[in-house]
């Protein structure tokens, strides 16, 4: 009874009202864009993701994948994209919110396919974006994500990922839905919510 769970927030009610805007006129018919954010590591999915995207023998309907982060490891997953020579892979280092904010506008599915989190704030952000997430039934995310508005993987295993990928590719008008109820996700980590709780449960106005 004194434990109260909040959501962590992360937007503001602007950038959700632009967001919104953006994923009206997001093409979901064309080539897609996929992204990774977060720290470059094993821990994170990386290896997993750039494992997935190995399987695609013939690419014809991926146009760039965007992996956002920076680590240790960088140098070492650069070197191992560049064996994926049918896919451009783009690293992007570390880069601003409204720099993140732009590869979230053209990105169509964020993957990140986690060994633990608690509930990444990329997901929520992405998800404004109209950006559909593949990611692990890991933490909390399983309290947010389900099959109605992105991919909640049993197990963050290669092939998994792979299968995600290209259903969301063969299902465009199941994508396009998903990523609008993405964005109804993204209401409940505005700052505002989070600051109308505290003033409702925690000061009692």
């Amino acid at each position: 009874s004194h434990l109260i769970s909040l959501e962590n927030p992360c937007l503001s009610i602007k950038e959700i009202i632009k967001a919104k805007s953006v994923i009206e006129n997001k093409n979901y018919s064309g080539k897609l864009i996929l992204c990774f954010v977060g720290l470059i590591s094993k821990a994170k999915g990386l290896e997993i993701f750039l494992s997935s995207l190995e399987k695609i023998i013939k690419n014809d309907f991926i146009k760039i994948v965007y992996v956002v982060g920076d680590g240790q490891k960088s140098e070492k997953f650069k070197k191992r994209a560049k064996l994926i020579r049918n896919i451009n892979i783009r690293f992007t280092g570390s880069i601003n919110r409204d720099e993140l904010n732009k590869i979230y506008e053209k990105s169509h599915i964020i993957v990140l396919p986690s060994y633990s989190e608690g509930f990444p704030k990329v997901i929520a952000e992405a998800s404004a974006y109209g950006c559909v997430p593949i990611v692990s039934n890991v933490g909390s995310v399983g309290q947010y994500i389900n099959k109605s508005n992105g991919v909640l993987l049993k197990n963050n295993s290669v092939d998994n990922v792979y299968k995600s990928i290209t259903f969301l590719n063969d299902n465009r008008l199941l994508l396009k839905k998903m990523s609008e109820e993405c964005n109804k996700i993204s209401k409940k980590f505005s700052f505002s919510r989070y600051n109308g709780l505290i003033s409702k449960i925690i000061l009692k106005k």
